[in-house]
This record gives structure tokens, sequence and C-alpha cells, in this order.
């Protein structure tokens, strides 16, 4: 049985390139996932929360940092981007002396700095094809509050780099991962290389697109989208029709039976997918 791993790190990449604050975390997600895999009957052997996997995620960080392998960074992400990145120039922070940029790790732990101050880049290299890979950030500081662990962690992982340290230590064999995330595939076996860890392998699959939806439902199609119609009192809650979650579709009278077996009918293809909800609906009266 596999492992259910809920991330519930804060905010995401783009927090950090488009510089709005880190995203929220949802506190009802937590159950949403676990009631909506006991409804589809799928069972698993342990709950992993990253949040509480902090501290490993520091200890293999200093370890990288140790390594010469990352460093601490105080670029705003704009001038990273234009006149480090894009030009494949080592920004000025690169070359830091050990000392300091433990040093400033510890600040970074301890609080001295704010969000968007500072961040911790790994040094894949600066002359990768894929502007993306360069030097990616791989932990920065969040001030927002989070649902399990409220403000007594500040420093939170990267998205690649948690997967790196979770995935081999809790032994992953496979990762079933979007082709949008193949950039991630980059970051991780990076790392695992440079532990000299056994690699996992990774399968892709496309994007998943609705057909047959009305076209407001594909405007609406959004996890953001749906919060904010459940926050402003416009849906109900997640199990309103016009989110189309789990529970959504639990309260349309889908059968779990119905939704897996037209998934499975569809298999896995790295290319893009649509998926008519009319062959969900055919499925749902066998």
């Amino acid at each position: 049985r596999p492992n259910t791993f809920l991330d519930d790190t804060i905010g995401s990449p783009k927090s950090l390139r488009n510089t709005p604050k880190a995203k929220y975390v949802l506190p009802e997600a937590y159950g949403l996932i676990e009631d909506g895999l006991k409804w589809l009957d799928i069972t698993y052997s342990k709950v992993y929360y990253k949040s509480n996997r902090l501290e490993i995620y520091y200890e293999y960080c200093e370890k990288l940092i140790q390594d010469d392998m990352a460093y601490v960074c105080f670029c705003t992400a704009a001038d990273f981007k234009n006149k480090y990145k894009d030009r494949k120039l080592d920004c000025p922070h690169r070359n830091q002396i050990l000392s300091f940029n433990l040093k400033e790790w510890e600040n970074m732990l301890n609080g001295k700095y704010h969000e968007m101050e500072v961040v911790v880049r790994l040094k894949t290299g600066m002359k990768y094809k894929d502007p993306a890979i360069r030097d990616q950030i791989i932990m920065r500081i969040s001030e927002a509050e989070h649902p399990r662990v409220g403000t007594k962690y500040l420093v939170w992982p990267m998205l690649e780099f948690s997967w790196a340290i979770d995935d081999y230590l809790i032994g992953v064999s496979h990762i079933l991962r979007g082709s949008d995330l193949i950039k991630e595939d980059i970051i991780e076996a990076f790392i695992w290389d440079h532990f000299g860890w056994k690699k996992a392998e990774f399968i892709h699959y496309g994007r998943l697109n609705f057909s047959g939806l009305s076209k407001n439902e594909e405007n609406l199609l959004s996890k953001t989208k749906a919060r904010n119609n459940i926050t402003n009192g416009t849906y109900r809650g997640w199990n309103d029709p016009r989110t189309w979650s789990l529970q959504s579709l639990k309260m349309r009278g889908i059968e779990p039976k119905a939704l897996k077996d037209s998934l499975l009918d569809l298999g896995l293809s790295i290319n893009a997918i649509n998926f008519s909800v009319n062959w969900l609906y055919s499925k749902n009266k066998d």
C-alpha cells in the first residue's frame, strides 16, 4: 500500500518570482484529502506531514552548504533573473566563504531576516540551457501562519528540495508526476547524485483537460477561485457541485468506481488528455 504525503509547506516557487507574499495553506485540506481517499476506497499505510519534517530539511540544507553545493543569496528576484540568471553569470553571493554562508543560514533560522530578503540557492550551475534550472532556490522565508505549526518555523523548503529528501529517506521507488514538472526531476536528481543516493523512477503524465463543461464551469475550474467563492459565500462549501472536488462529485451522485474506471480507461500518457465529463456520467450509469 502506498504512503500518503500531505504537502503542507507554505508558498510555491512562483511566490518568489512574482513577489507576492507566500500562499496560504488550506486548513480544511487535511480532512478533505483523507475524506476523498476514504470515499475512493484507497488505503495507505502512513500519513506524512511535511510540516513535521522541517528539521530534516534544515539538516540536509546545511549539509549542502557545508559541501559548497548551496549558498545564501540576498539578490532580489528581479536582480537575480535580469542581471545573472538570464546572462548565465554568477551572482555576487555565489562564492561567499563557507563560514559566512553558515552564519547567514543560522540568521535565517533565528529570524534575523524577513520574507523576500534572503534565500538559499542550490549550486546547479549558471550555464544550464534551461534558465529555470540555474541555481534554483531550495529554502526561503515565510512569515505566514501555518495551520499546524503556527509561526514556530520561518524557513520553508521549495517543493523540489523537499521531494528530493523525502523520496529518498522514505524509500519511494516510483514517482508519478505531471509533465509540467520535469524541471523538478532535474533538481531532485542533482541532489540525489550529490549525496550518492539511489534514484527513484520518474513516470510522467500530461495535463488532464476537461471537455463537456459549460463555458462558465471551465472558467471556474480552479482551486483558488473555488476557495474564494467558498469564503465569500458564493459556494456553500467544498461539496458544492461547482468546485469539482471529490466531495462535489460525491454530492453529484458519482460513484467512486465510475470515477476510478474512467481514469483507468485513460491510462498514463505524457501528452495532454481530453477527458469528457459525459464519459464519467455514462460510466456512472453502468
